[in-house]
């Protein structure tokens, strides 16, 4: 699935970065990179958070044994 996006992206800046493309189509797509990183960030972030709650659950229930 990365894989595939990737290699949109790059068709995508491949195509529509060249020399004779405007500055702002440039800066959209260069936002738009960025928040597709920033997607990737908040669900690596909420991966961690899930993964530490599941591990203090995990933490406590043998403290108590």
């Amino acid at each position: 699935m990365r894989t595939l996006l990737f290699l949109i992206a790059v068709s995508i800046i491949v195509t529509s970065c060249g020399p004779n493309s405007s500055p702002e189509k440039r800066m959209n797509i260069k936002n738009h990179e960025l928040e597709q990183k920033v997607e990737v960030l908040v669900k690596q972030q909420q991966i961690i958070r899930d993964s530490i709650t599941i591990l203090n659950t995990k933490i406590d229930g043998i403290k108590k044994k």
